[in-house]
């Protein structure tokens, strides 16, 4: 008996209503007129067959909020072709465009499946104007085509989609198959394949998601602007955002001397990397690329990048003064079959929030010229700020002609009073010489805090993940999905900023009290002399910093001697001093004995 009515005979069976009821032919056609996308099945020879809506008589009415009023149809049995026993399909035909009734026949792909549907567009005075197009999206299905549509998206497939995408990394291809088994388990390659067309409308629907999070949706009078769709950091200062009016005035905020207190809050931190696992094949054909919103979110506009790279050729033929590093070996190392061998970013060293229009693609290498312009865009960006501090694992060598670079080069610029204070983070400065570590290292600049500079290389671990992705698709398209990537990136950080910040306080707080009480300890160790030539010392170093580098070697700071270095000096004291004990050859004695108990 039906469930709903208490009278007919049951004939079908929903598997999306709650607890799966058995309906007869109206209640089941009454039930799913605002629910067209449930999954049914109906009562034949004994047993339940996978079925659909359509053969139900469930038509989708289109026009005044889903409220047509024409006639609705008894339904239709020639859906599946049903082979032998009755309940396998051999075969899903997709039907005619219309049906007996002169209705269309649309398929409809939501997130439980593929569907067909009869659809009933609105005809009436006013509907009769409006395109069926648009009478789709106002009923939240977003069509593949424009003018007659014959295939169409739900918005919650789109939306979830793009969250699968962004949370899983999986690929349209292996979405559709998913939805491609749900639709028929036995026989899921034949149901119809919309890969193409569920791409297009992909990549149209995050481009809208993205103009409307970014405020441009009912604005037609304000043009969409470079880093216009990005998202940033909050936490950074940003003048008109996060920072009093004053700040640059306030006589209780001074600003212009690091060595003053309160000047450390107002600088921003810019953390630079190239990342080669982001290569792009060449497009066969590029005169098909088309672009939705180039330059718009953290990737540079295409055209003025390619412009500078053509007014500024590469040319460097210095050899590195350190050691060997990769970033700079390898500048010239192209592929045949790539016109992108990577790219380089620039992050917010302190939140790893990436920095919005400073993404560029490598040609080649990590050449000099393409993280200069990195670099001046998220310096552009910060707009009014005076003090900053630029990490990059190379800033040895990078910085040695930075200034020169780009006063010579076409196209860039960056705020002729900008003082910049240099560094390498903590982990790749140790791959350098034993002077780069007083030298960039971020423990020795004033105003950093506990800063390891190394927080790219975390971005890297799961933007890497979009790798395989992104390599083959069109170059607008790739631009476009980096940026998703890198704007949920940042997202993600924004939502977690505060109880981060506040658990990174809380796990401060004895540290503070910690070093405190070392650095008093110490401190009662040095005189009230030394205390001053010191100070005196490391200020003149630090004021000195930015214009000779080596003022820092002052901090001389050398690792300690190995044993066997200990043992020379000691036997050559003994020699010295006339002493014939051997107390170096008998500690030296003493300690292997002890080293050999432990092991044993």
């Amino acid at each position: 008996m039906c469930a709903s009515c208490r009278e007919n005979g049951f004939q079908w069976r929903c598997h999306d209503c709650l607890a799966e009821p058995v309906l007869c032919s109206d209640c089941c056609r009454n039930m799913h007129g605002r629910l067209p996308f449930h999954r049914v099945s109906k009562w034949k020879d004994n047993t339940f067959c996978r079925s659909s809506l359509l053969k139900a008589g469930v038509t989708l009415d289109l026009g005044h909020g889903g409220n047509n009023e024409d006639d609705e149809s008894d339904g239709d049995d020639e859906f599946f072709e049903v082979v032998s026993g009755g309940i396998q399909f051999e075969k899903m035909r997709l039907r005619k465009d219309l049906d007996r009734d002169g209705n269309p026949i649309l398929l409809i792909v939501d997130i439980n499946g593929i569907h067909q549907i009869r659809a009933r567009f609105c005809r009436c005075a006013h509907g009769r104007d409006i395109q069926r197009n648009v009478q789709l999206l106002q009923m939240g299905l977003y069509p593949a085509t424009d003018g007659k549509p014959k295939t169409a998206f739900t918005f919650r497939l789109l939306d979830n989609l793009i969250t699968d995408n962004l949370e899983t990394k999986t690929t349209i291809v292996k979405y559709y198959a998913k939805l491609q088994r749900l639709t028929s388990e036995p026989f899921a390659h034949l149901v119809p394949d919309q890969t193409r067309e569920l791409q297009r409308a992909n990549r149209e629907w995050r481009n809208i998601r993205h103009i409307q999070r970014a405020g441009f949706a009912h604005d037609k009078e304000r043009a969409i602007g470079e880093d216009d769709l990005a998202l940033f950091c909050p936490t950074c200062p940003q003048p008109g955002i996060n920072l009093p009016s004053d700040y640059l005035t306030d006589s209780q905020r001074p600003f212009l001397s690091i060595h003053t207190s309160g000047s450390w809050k107002y600088k921003r931190t810019l953390s630079a990397d190239g990342n080669f696992k982001q290569d792009h094949y060449i497009m066969k054909n590029p005169t098909d690329d088309v672009k939705l919103s180039d330059g718009h979110g953290y990737m540079v506009s295409r055209g003025p990048y390619q412009e500078y790279l053509k007014n500024n050729p590469h040319s460097s033929t210095e050899k590195s003064t350190c050691n060997e590093h990769r970033a700079v070996n390898n500048q010239n190392v192209s592929r045949a079959h790539l016109d992108c061998t990577g790219i380089g970013a620039i992050a917010c060293g302190r939140h790893g929030c990436f920095y919005p229009h400073s993404v560029v693609d490598f040609q080649k290498g990590e050449q000099q010229r393409n993280m200069d312009y990195a670099f001046v865009q998220a310096i552009n960006y910060i707009k009014v700020l005076l003090l900053i501090l630029m990490l990059y694992d190379v800033m040895c060598q990078y910085w040695i002609k930075f200034l020169f670079r780009i006063d010579k080069a076409v196209g860039l610029s960056i705020p002729a009073n900008l003082d910049i204070h240099r560094g390498i983070g903590l982990f790749h400065v140790h791959g350098h010489q034993k002077d780069c570590f007083a030298r960039y290292a971020p423990t020795f600049i004033p105003g950093t805090g506990m800063l390891d500079g190394e927080i790219i290389e975390t971005l890297w671990s799961v933007l890497n993940d979009t790798a395989s992705s992104a390599r083959a698709m069109s170059i607008s398209h790739r631009q476009e999905y980096l940026d998703a990537h890198m704007y949920d990136s940042n997202y993600k950080k924004m939502i977690h900023m505060v109880p981060t910040l506040l658990r990174k306080w809380k796990r401060t707080l004895p540290m503070v009290v910690e070093s405190q009480s070392d650095f008093r300890y110490l401190d009662l160790a040095v005189t009230a002399k030394e205390r001053k030539e010191w100070g005196a010392l490391e200020s003149a170093a630090q004021r000195d910093r930015n214009v000779n580098v080596e003022a820092m070697d002052i901090y001389d700071v050398r690792e300690a001697p190995t044993k066997a270095e200990l043992e020379h000096f000691l036997a050559n004291k003994e020699q010295s001093d006339s002493n014939p004990e051997g107390c170096a050859a008998w500690i030296s004695m003493g300690v292997a004995i002890t080293e050999k108990q432990y092991v044993s």
